[in-house]
């Protein structure tokens, strides 16, 4: 699965890389028919590990049988489920374009969307969550992790959830009502307590969309998980009138309703939030989407081959008119020329005498130490003298050259253990210290049922993640899941490039 690119995969030619999730990684590729028919379409490779799960692969043939059912111009399609050299895939549509996270952060970042294109994004949303069986009755599948990064927006402006594969119908018995997936950011009360749930959870993440995109932020910013926890747990946010006074009545009561804490005080399915959404919709919406989605696309591997350089500068985000510009120059140079003078005062004799008098003092310490700074590259590395701790660099030490030799040892995450031999006889007041980095390696983990993921203390994301640029060695890593009050700390051999999955079953 770790080959190089282009490369063939049964009848499919994989071209790039689009993603890795905690089930299998996803390529953009070609169906290559006769008479030279070609169709672009996205590959999920099941990982290794798992197509050897019995139990597993159980779980995901049932899971793209469900998929497949699922027709609706605003679900990512499912076409085909099969398994090639030991290896299980999915075959699916290929959205060209970002991902709603991506535009998030550009609001985050003080971006405006235009409330037509976020009430357009929330319409196609609700539509697809309220679509109906042929027998005209609501579907009930659930699709329990209806967050900003299964929303994919195509150059097209086309709005499509994806990951409706990891979905459960009310009639399935894996479910067992208590299933925990998902962003806790994005879950519902009932789902971040643990309890029973139904459709209707879908309902909240929905809402919490519908306000994050309308608010321009999130309605359980918790500074930590936990936070966000209590919050979502409570369903407590400032109601969306007062974070947004000027959106629409029926707008914002529908997203409140969205909101509600009970189940039973939520609609029965999203069709309510479609209607209330249809009035103010703009014929124009779809296609700013597109041309926002269009800016925000990376370019794909073949891309990066048949462009030059220049074609690939992105052009920059214009946020001021040229005439802007040409007033923030004048600005400048007025203020320049304001500026008091900085010519360089002569030095006064009295600091003169200060200066002397403190290289006297300096020269009546005892004439046997001398003084020596240790700078690495990159600073912050632990120092050890003789086998003694020396602080962090830069540091300066002091040497008694009755002591000699003096072995410096410089050590820092990331780098070679570095030891130099210093000479404190030679006049070298400052040693430098070049780390060399370790090669690095990618692990991704996983846990069943989630965990967040720690390193060096540090929260890295909730799982599935892929650990980055670990440097080669044993490393530690924590998993924790405080729903279930299980913390597990477990040591990883991290190999130089792509390591094997890691997976972790949090109730053994």
């Amino acid at each position: 699965m770790h080959q190089t690119l282009p490369r063939e995969f049964g009848r499919f030619k994989l071209i790039d890389k689009l993603g890795m999730g905690g089930m299998g990684e996803v390529y953009l590729a070609k169906i290559i028919g006769p008479d030279r028919f070609e169709r672009e379409v996205a590959v999920k490779l099941i990982l290794s590990h798992l197509s050897r799960d019995g139990s597993f692969r159980e779980l995901f043939s049932q899971e793209a049988r469900l998929a497949a059912t699922l027709h609706h111009p605003n679900i990512v399609s499912v076409y085909e489920y099969g398994r090639i050299d030991d290896t299980d895939f999915l075959l699916m549509e290929y959205v060209n374009g970002t991902d709603l996270r991506t535009i998030i952060k550009r609001i985050e970042g003080g971006d405006q969307m235009p409330e037509e294109v976020a009430l357009m994004i929330l319409h196609r949303i609700a539509r697809a969550h309220s679509r109906k069986t042929a027998s005209g009755n609501y579907s009930g599948i659930i699709h329990q992790d209806l967050s900003p990064h299964n929303i994919l927006i195509s150059t097209a402006g086309e709005v499509k959830i994806a990951d409706f594969g990891i979905a459960r119908a009310l009639t399935d018995e894996a479910t067992g009502g208590t299933t925990f997936r998902g962003k806790a950011s994005y879950m519902s009360p009932e789902q971040v307590d643990g309890r029973e749930i139904d459709h209707r959870t879908d309902l909240f993440s929905l809402g919490t969309l519908a306000y994050q995109l309308l608010a321009g932020k999130h309605p359980f910013p918790g500074s930590t998980r936990e936070d966000t926890i209590r919050a979502v747990s409570k369903a407590e946010h400032i109601p969306l009138h007062e974070a947004r006074p000027h959106i629409q009545q029926a707008v914002s009561d529908a997203v409140e309703d969205l909101l509600a804490v009970l189940p039973d005080d939520r609609p029965e399915n999203a069709a309510a939030m479609a209607e209330a959404l249809e009035p103010h919709l703009d014929a124009t919406a779809e296609r700013r989407l597109g041309e926002f989605a269009s800016e925000e696309r990376k370019p794909s591997r073949r891309e990066l081959t048949s462009l030059t350089a220049p074609t690939l500068a992105r052009p920059a985000r214009t946020k001021f008119p040229l005439a802007a510009s040409g007033l923030i120059l004048l600005i400048v140079f007025t203020l320049f020329m304001l500026l008091p003078d900085r010519t360089p005062e002569k030095p006064d004799p009295a600091d003169s005498k200060m200066v002397a008098s403190a290289s006297d003092h300096s020269t009546s310490r005892a004439p046997n130490l001398s003084n020596m700074r240790i700078i690495t590259e990159p600073p912050g590395a632990n120092l050890m003298l003789n086998g003694k701790p020396a602080g962090k660099s830069p540091a300066e030490l002091t040497l008694d050259p009755a002591e000699e030799p003096f072995d410096v040892r410089a050590q820092l995450y990331g780098y070679k253990p570095a030891v130099n031999r210093l000479k404190p006889g030679s006049g070298e007041s400052e040693h430098i210290i070049q780390m060399i980095p370790l090669p690095v390696g990618s692990v991704p983990v996983n846990a069943v049922p989630w965990a967040r993921v720690y390193h060096n203390g540090k929260l890295i994301d909730t799982t599935p993640v892929v650990l980055e640029n670990l440097p080669v060695g044993e490393r530690e890593i924590t998993l924790r899941n405080e729903i279930l009050g299980i913390d597990k700390t477990l040591k990883i051999t991290v190999l130089e490039g792509k390591n094997e999955p890691v997976l972790v079953r949090m109730g053994d």
